[in-house]
C-alpha cells in the first residue's frame, strides 16, 4: 500500500505466462479516498515479442 495525499492506493500485477513469444497479465488497482470509500477496478494485459525481442 502507498499513503499520499489523496488517500491510499496499491497496484498489483499477476503475470500469466502464455504460449510461445505471447504473456498475459491481470491488474488490480485499489485506492483508499478521503472520504474513506474503497474503490476497485481490474484489467487485463496482452502482450507479444517478435523472435528477436
Amino acid at each position: 500500500m502507498i499513503h499520499g495525499p489523496s488517500g491510499t492506493h496499491a497496484l498489483r500485477k499477476e503475470l500469466w505466462p502464455y504460449d510461445g513469444n505471447r504473456i498475459a497479465g491481470r491488474l488490480q488497482y485499489e485506492c483508499h479516498d478521503a472520504a474513506g470509500q474503497w474503490r476497485r477496478s481490474y484489467g487485463k494485459e496482452l502482450g507479444s515479442s517478435t523472435r528477436t525481442g
